[in-house]
């Protein structure tokens, strides 16, 4: 969700990237349904692995926000270039609840979250742009 909400907010002064630290995750059906009804296209792969941020050849990020759980700070340490690197603290999108009603709740809860904390995120990284162009 995060990297689809980045990519249209962000514009092109961001380009966002989703990894897990255990491995390729599939996109949840709910949450490509959820993507579609906010008029956001569907995330163009499945997110990789953080390793894969690791290696050479990996894009050079400016920052790195994690959501929980977090990675373990020997892998974010490994990433390369000096990016600012931040948590952020999101409502569990999928509880261990089975109620279909539960679960779109949970999700939207998660979705609003990131949003408005990447809109807000966008605002001050743009604003703080025109800043130096400015000076």
């Amino acid at each position: 969700m995060a990297e689809a909400i980045m990519n249209r907010i962000g514009g092109e002064g961001f380009r966002a990237f989703s990894a897990t630290e255990t491995g390729p995750a599939s996109i949840n059906p709910m949450v490509a349904d959820l993507l579609k009804s906010n008029r956001l296209p569907p995330v163009s792969q499945v997110p990789g692995t953080l390793e894969q941020f690791c290696a050479d050849g990996a894009p050079l990020m400016d920052f790195v926000i994690m959501l929980q759980p977090r990675p373990s700070d020997e892998v974010i340490a490994r990433i390369p270039g000096n990016p600012m690197k931040a948590t952020w603290r999101i409502s569990d999108a999928t509880p261990t609840e089975t109620d279909p009603v539960i679960l779109s709740t949970a999700m939207r809860k998660s979705f609003l979250e990131l949003e408005n904390r990447i809109k807000l995120f966008a605002l001050v990284q743009q604003d703080s742009k025109s800043r130096k162009l400015a000076a």
